[in-house]
């Protein structure tokens, strides 16, 4: 039979679950404006602490204090995960709507992206336009300073020749005017000058060095600023009148007449660039001759022609009337051994791209892509 003292401890709690009631009934106020969201959380958490303070007091008096302690800390853990679920889902919403306004975001960007690369797009072939109309222009004024240059020349020799009453040379027909047809294939000479230093070590040692169809003298140039002894001779006269308006060695002449001038074995080397291909062969076989008489032992031989085997070179051959035909390397091969030159090296020159390099030697047996270079050259020795 219940003792009074647990009668009292029931009915304790149903008094003060009245009394709250009454309590907050009384404490209430009417709101007609909906309350923050905070405040609605801070009041559901106040009773919810409440009920469950209320119900551990309401437990069976058969339970024990840890069996109530235990039932009404699992309450309160499930009443505050709610609480952090609900807090969860609402930060659930968040990234999720941040989400989708980085994705608008984004998506503007790339728009943006895209227009600034079409932009880009666009502006880079204006300038290469730009670039391609400047090349031109350079080119139609480097072909004007030519012209006035070389009738400058031109006009001092025909005054010359009219004061020393020399006899007239015999009038001909109309004739392609080769020094600004030269100057318009080789193009700049600082492009010729950079071109030609793949020859230069060859000539270290060199005590004089002839330069045969010399043209504007670049390879000339070259050595001279080397210390290297030389002389240049080309039969044109406006390239030997353009090379000593420069300050070089030049001589107007024609290549085996001059060479035939010199004392035997008094050279240490001979160049030739773009020359054998004006040659008929038996020009050619006199050429080489005369070299390998006035080439001491141990001089050095260079010959550089077009390379047949690039088809831009080969197809922009006869831009030159004056050329009678390209000269494969096996042939110009044989042209130095059956004059009794050591062939020792191979040396290509004038890429047809930027991407390959710009001079690149090949000895014999080594397999290279001789079609990606305009021009080639054979070294040999004597």
């Amino acid at each position: 039979m219940p003792s009074q003292l647990d009668q009292e401890d029931r009915a304790a709690p149903d008094m003060t679950v009245e009394e709250i009631k009454n309590e907050i009934c009384r404490a209430a106020t009417l709101r007609y404006s909906a309350l923050p969201l905070g405040e609605l959380q801070e009041l559901e958490a106040l009773l919810s602490h409440h009920r469950d303070v209320l119900h551990l007091a309401l437990l069976p008096t058969g339970s024990s204090l840890l069996h109530r302690m235990k039932g009404g800390f699992k309450k309160v853990l499930a009443r505050w995960s709610r609480w952090l679920w609900r807090r969860q889902v609402e930060f659930n919403i968040a990234v999720a709507e941040n989400a989708s306004e980085t994705t608008r975001l984004l998506g503007t960007m790339d728009g943006n992206v895209l227009e600034l690369v079409g932009a880009l797009a666009a502006l880079q072939r204006e300038v290469e336009q730009l670039r391609a109309r400047q090349a031109r222009s350079d080119r139609k004024i480097a072909t004007m300073n030519a012209a006035l240059m070389a009738q400058r020349w031109r006009q001092s020799r025909t005054n010359v020749a009219q004061v020393s009453n020399l006899p007239e040379s015999p009038v001909s027909g109309p004739t392609v005017d080769t020094f600004l047809l030269e100057n318009e294939l080789r193009g700049p000479r600082e492009v010729l000058l950079q071109r030609q230093k793949a020859y230069l070590d060859y000539f270290r040692d060199a005590d004089k060095v002839v330069d045969i169809g010399c043209g504007r003298g670049e390879f000339v140039e070259l050595l001279e600023a080397e210390g290297i002894p030389v002389w240049g001779v080309d039969v044109d006269p406006d390239m030997a009148d353009c090379c000593r308006e420069l300050g070089l060695p030049v001589t107007r002449a024609d290549g085996v007449d001059y060479l035939a001038d010199l004392e035997d074995e008094s050279l240490g080397g001979v160049f030739l660039a773009r020359v054998v291909e004006h040659l008929s062969p038996e020009e050619a076989a006199c050429l080489f001759q005369h070299c390998w008489a006035k080439l001491r032992a141990g001089g050095v031989f260079i010959v550089e022609t077009i390379n047949p085997e690039c088809p831009a070179a080969l197809a922009a051959f006869h831009d030159n009337p004056t050329r009678l035909r390209p000269v494969p390397a096996e042939l110009l091969r044989f042209l130095f051994e059956t004059h009794g030159f050591d062939v020792q090296t191979t040396v290509y020159t004038a890429p047809t791209s930027k991407g390959s390099p710009p001079c690149v030697r090949f000895r014999e047996g080594v397999v290279g892509d001789a079609a990606l270079y305009h021009d080639y050259a054979l070294v040999g020795r004597k």
